[in-house]
């Protein structure tokens, strides 16, 4: 087996180099920003393996104090990227510093006061078991099989936490005036376990962001790039859905067909830009009418649709008309410039025997009859 010595300093260059992978990952998704605090993990302990090496020509604050104080600077960056990565709330700056400001004080305590070794690594590794317990949870409790990346690091943050216990227990087992890096058998299991666990996390890293740009390639596959409602491919694949479920439960549904009136005056009179923001804006405040089961996409241009499942002819008028009212009453404002807007709606009773074609041109032909009497109407077909 592999001396310790040896292992640290694999340890070591294995750090620097999956730093630069890292930074490859995150200057080819720069928007990223739970990339860099995970190549500042890497960054940060492999200053703190190279010092580790330093021992018989650097100071002890150097190579003892300064080291641990870094890897557990490092963990918790690799626990920021990791909550920055699943939406989590990460820890208030005060509480990072008010608990660095232990770790250190003890760890001076058991160095120059009362110096010991165990005292020592069992206060390095509680912070590190603290540190890698709410990573695994935060991971594993998000985890499933949509996410198989996310299953994967939590399990390596498991295999950390094994790795410290296994160095409580190396260290426990040292005499009273043996050195922090023996060379018996559980501390060589513990550096080989932690060089395992950072080719593991350099894996679960790029696993993770992998992950997330598939999620982003299917979400822009399946949404408008502009409004974030669903495009009409998978709108129409949402109807069809519907449509084929209504045969089986009878359930009533209405799709209500929408268009923004005079659209092209507000582009011509505001600019596009406005345009875009016109199109925003009436997307949130219909979605605020609309219930949770009730599907919007965009048709194109200034055309949306809605699905209504489960819904009367008379409930779904009143979405209609409760859409159609906070239109002509909730303007854009951009500074200081308010940009009215109305909209024509065409609500059509889903029959479940029609295609989703049909449907649409039947809630299109709708929408038309309101643009004929006046607009900013609500019209049924009949």
């Amino acid at each position: 087996m592999l001396n310790v010595q040896t292992l640290i300093a694999l340890s070591g260059i294995f750090q620097l180099l999956l730093t630069v992978v890292i930074l490859v990952v995150w200057r080819q998704n720069s928007s990223s920003r739970y990339i860099r605090p995970w190549a500042s993990y890497y960054f940060v302990m492999a200053i703190a393996f190279l010092l580790l090496l330093g021992r018989e020509t650097l100071s002890s604050f150097a190579t003892v104090i300064i080291p641990n104080y870094l890897f557990l600077m490092g963990f918790y960056a690799l626990i920021y990227g990791t909550r920055l990565y699943l939406g989590v709330k990460n820890f208030p700056v005060s509480w990072v510093f008010m608990a660095s400001v232990v770790f250190v004080s003890c760890f001076l305590y058991f160095f120059y006061v009362f110096p010991s070794l165990q005292m020592r690594a069992y206060i390095i590794t509680s912070g590190i078991i603290c540190i890698f317990v709410i990573s695994a949870w935060d991971s594993l409790s998000r985890a499933s099989l949509q996410y198989p990346a996310r299953l994967f690091y939590g399990s390596n943050c498991v295999l950390m936490i094994v790795a410290q216990c296994v160095y409580m227990i190396s260290t426990a087992k040292l005499s009273a005036g043996a050195v922090a890096l023996s060379v018996s058998g559980w501390a060589q299991m513990y550096w080989l376990l932690l060089l395992i666990h950072m080719v593991f996390t350099a894996i679960s890293i790029i696993l993770l962001v992998t992950e997330r740009l598939s999620q982003s390639l299917r979400f822009y596959s399946e949404h408008d790039n502009l409004t974030s409602v669903f495009n009409r491919r998978i709108f129409l694949v949402l109807l069809s859905k519907l449509l084929h479920g209504m045969k089986r439960d009878k359930s009533p549904a209405g799709l209500l067909f929408i268009d923004l009136d005079h659209f092209k005056k507000i582009n011509d009179s505001h600019g596009h830009n406005a345009g875009d923001e016109v199109l925003r804006h009436f997307v949130d405040i219909t979605q605020n009418q609309l219930r949770s089961e009730d599907t919007i996409g965009r048709m194109g241009g200034e055309e949306f649709a809605v699905i209504l499942p489960k819904t009367s002819h008379s409930d779904a008028e009143n979405i209609a008309e409760r859409i159609r009212l906070v239109c002509e009453t909730s303007p854009l404002v951009i500074a200081d410039n308010k940009i009215h807007f109305t909209v024509s709606i065409g609500l059509v009773n889903i029959d479940c025997n029609d295609s989703e074609k049909r449907v649409l041109e039947l809630a299109d032909k709708a929408m038309y009859n309101a643009k004929n009497i006046g607009r900013n109407k609500v019209v049924a077909y009949a």
